[in-house]
């Protein structure tokens, strides 16, 4: 098993639809196991789960698929983004290549 399948078997919320949503923690850990395989992240997305249903937040999410052509080296970014926003409970969808 390498990391990238290592980090996505730890704890985590899957929704309907197949959606694998990870908590902040796992969603940095995951970013970090693409740069050391040098998988591409094309996007992140934000979302708050809750009884309810799952809310997208789209003002947190971001797509990289522009600078991934011009520049794939976005691993610190990433990892930034989710950093700037992991205290307000979302859990995040990290797109790779």
């Amino acid at each position: 098993m390498n990391k990238i399948e290592e980090i996505l078997s730890r704890t985590r919320t899957n929704r309907p639809g197949g959606i694998l949503f990870l908590i902040p923690s796992d969603a940095i850990d995951l970013i970090k196991a693409c740069q050391e395989e040098n998988r591409k992240i094309l996007g992140i997305d934000a979302f708050i789960l809750s009884d309810r249903g799952t809310q997208p937040v789209m003002e947190h999410s971001i797509d990289y698929s522009d600078t991934y052509r011009k520049n794939s080296r976005n691993w610190d970014e990433a990892i930034n983004f989710i950093e700037q926003r992991k205290n307000k409970g979302y859990h995040f969808e990290v797109v790779f290549q």
